[in-house]
């Protein structure tokens, strides 16, 4: 390895500085079963040196003032097909709930959409309105008050995946769940 090609850390950095070549064959498509098993890639910076070790032995790399962030987000099945008035087929992904039953969402259409526009999930069984896009280009959605939104979710939500993630999401519910 190239020590001039390992840069100093920056506060700035662009989104080309993760660019890389990553073999589609190294990339899993299923979760480990045992998370902590996870491959872990260690960069010695000062040497160069790159070792291959299980997440499990992260501790080993750790000194006294180190700060470790650990994200345990859940992913929903927030993934709704839907239909326009016209029949025309879209996809919803839930965001964010802002209020009860008023959700910020990203709608994959080949049409342009309109505020005010009713669409419908589920077979139909629940319209949304189109409130307005805002400028992160997530459209507010506000659906039935009388309906149990997150219930639709674990029915026929599905969970979404990352394009280089070449498998069929599942349906599945992780609300009150590990």
């Amino acid at each position: 390895m190239d020590l001039n090609a390992l840069k100093p850390v920056s506060l700035y950095t662009k989104l080309s500085d993760y660019d890389y070549d990553l073999p589609r064959d190294l990339i899993a498509q299923h979760p480990l079963e045992n998370r902590e098993d996870a491959r872990l890639l260690i960069l010695n910076r000062r040497t160069g040196k790159i070792e291959h070790r299980k997440f499990h032995e992260i501790t080993e790399y750790l000194c006294p003032g180190d700060f470790l962030v650990l994200n345990n987000t859940k992913v929903i099945p927030a993934l709704l097909p839907g239909k326009r008035s016209s029949g025309a087929f879209l996809e919803l992904l839930l965001a964010e709930e802002r209020e009860e039953n008023q959700w910020k969402a990203f709608i994959k259409s080949n049409a342009r959409l309109k505020a005010g526009e009713e669409i419908y999930l589920a077979d139909n069984i629940l319209a949304a309105k189109l409130i307005r896009k805002d400028e992160d280009g997530l459209w507010l959605i506000q659906f039935d008050k009388n309906y149990q939104i997150k219930d639709l979710l674990v029915r026929t939500g599905k969970m979404p995946l990352p394009p280089y993630i070449k498998r069929t999401p599942i349906n599945g519910s992780c609300f009150g769940s590990d």
